[in-house]
């Protein structure tokens, strides 16, 4: 009768343990003031820094049981990236920052970008580190590009009809840019941008770009929409969709009216696909992005997300003004 005992509560441990697992868990932190929210979020052996939309830059060494404020000044954070000890982080108003020891020391670094209207540097809204270059886009100005991790900076706006960028990614040594006019391409030796826009509704504003594959996915501020590499002929994929009303009949129609969410931020692990959204939570997908499935166990409803990141395993969220993590390890259970 005793081993019987132990070993129900055994089962009911391991399935307490299984449950916390999966779902969403608050770190302590970062200490973000009303009305801020978490901008970005980067990791640098194994340490959690994020940016923060207004308050610089605050990092945790315990996956987000304590947190640190970095030495970058107290400014507006919109942007960051990192590879080995470099840290480029992107400011409002007062462009790039960057560091090369690891974020001990920071400099202010704009040799190339041109002022703003108001005499200052325009927004930073996306920075990525790609073979050893540094791509960042300033907000009215276009993408620069940097080869000596961000000490100087060149335009390179050739093709692009559009200098408000809000994203950044690369796969297969091409760079994508999403704007506030839909998604340009620079491939490997080239100097232009190519337009991919052929079938995307007008004043399209892309947010977020995902690489999974052959396929690219656009979170945008009109929904999610995906392609094929080669064939730039997008298809728009709905989050969540309710019937709607027939005012000349007097059931539900057919035809469903699609809730079209804004996105914020898209990250692939696997074969998974994860978008962060408006007032919304967080979506997944796994056959990529063809159809959706909420994955918000544990976040408070209703919930904005900007960025997310994945780090050995797990999925983390800058959910407003907190950052949550979501293990993995049973990423098939299906939340309520």
């Amino acid at each position: 009768m005793k081993n019987y005992v132990v070993t129900v509560l055994s089962v009911i441990m391991l399935i307490s343990i299984n449950s916390s697992l999966a779902q969403w868990i608050p770190t302590n932190g970062p200490p973000v003031k009303e009305d801020y929210h978490i901008a970005c979020m980067e990791f640098l052996n194994s340490n959690i820094y994020t940016g923060i939309s207004c308050g610089g830059i605050f990092y945790s060494a315990d996956n987000g049981m304590n947190w640190l404020q970095n030495s970058f000044p107290n400014q507006c954070v919109w942007s960051l990236d990192i590879m080995n000890e470099h840290i480029i982080a992107g400011t409002y108003e007062n462009g790039f920052y960057v560091s090369h020891d690891g974020g001990n020391t920071w400099v202010n670094s704009n040799n190339g970008i041109p002022n703003g209207d108001i005499g200052r540097i325009n927004d930073v809204f996306a920075i990525l580190i790609n073979n050893d270059k540094v791509y960042g886009a300033v907000n009215n100005k276009g993408i620069f590009l940097s080869e000596d991790y961000g000490n100087n900076w060149v335009e390179i706006n050739k093709g692009l009809t559009n200098f408000n960028v809000f994203c950044l990614v690369a796969s297969d040594q091409t760079i994508y840019a999403g704007t506030k006019e839909g998604i340009f391409k620079l491939e490997k030796n080239s100097d232009k941008w190519v337009n991919l826009n052929f079938n995307l509704p007008q004043r399209t504003i892309v947010y977020a770009l995902a690489i999974k594959g052959n396929t690219i996915i656009a979170g945008t501020n009109n929904g999610i929409f995906r392609c094929n590499k080669m064939e730039a002929d997008w298809i728009e994929t709905n989050l969540q969709q309710t019937q709607v009303r027939n005012e000349n009949k007097s059931k539900f129609d057919e035809m469903k009216n699609y809730k079209r969410e804004v996105i914020f931020s898209l990250t692939a692990f696997g074969e998974y696909i994860f978008a962060g959204t408006e007032n919304s939570g967080i979506f997944v997908s796994n056959n990529d992005g063809r159809t959706w499935r909420k994955f918000d166990k544990g976040l408070p409803q209703n919930t904005t997300v900007y960025p997310l990141s994945i780090y050995k395993s797990t999925l983390y969220a800058g959910v407003e003004r907190k950052i949550w993590l979501r293990k993995l390890d049973n990423i098939n259970q299906v939340d309520d």
